[in-house]
């Protein structure tokens, strides 16, 4: 089998032929022909990588802004002197802690947040009587 390509403005045809012999001849003979698909694997690479850059960010938006939430949780819990409640909420935003993907210095400004939460739960542990 004998394939042609044609490129006819921006669609490429493909022409199919095969050869017989005639005698002390071999003749082409024509098959048919078919429209040639374009090749998407760079697009949709392409795609996929910037679905997951998408995917990725809203995870971390979603994270932070349940990072937030339990913050305003333990903050209102210490003043209320709730250590139990308090500690649970803060085991919670330790796993979201080690579940973002974000730079350095954000990072260490999260950390910053939950050092000082650490430390109100500690004082309050103490002033209970209660050691870590």
């Amino acid at each position: 089998m004998y394939v042609r390509r044609v490129k006819k403005g921006d669609k490429v045809y493909l022409y199919y032929y095969k050869s017989q012999r005639i005698g002390d001849k071999v003749k082409s003979i024509y098959v048919g022909k078919v429209l040639e698909k374009p090749k998407k694997t760079r697009i949709i690479k392409k795609e996929i990588q910037d679905k997951q850059k998408i995917i990725k960010n809203t995870e971390t938006v979603n994270n932070l802004i349940e990072f937030d939430n339990l913050l305003f949780e333990i903050n209102r819990l210490i003043t209320l002197k709730d250590l139990r409640n308090s500690i649970n909420i803060y085991n919670k935003m330790l796993d979201i802690y080690s579940k973002l993907d974000l730079q350095t210095e954000d990072k260490e400004k999260i950390f910053n947040k939950l050092n000082s939460s650490y430390n109100e739960l500690v004082d309050l542990g103490e002033e209970q009587n209660i050691k870590f």
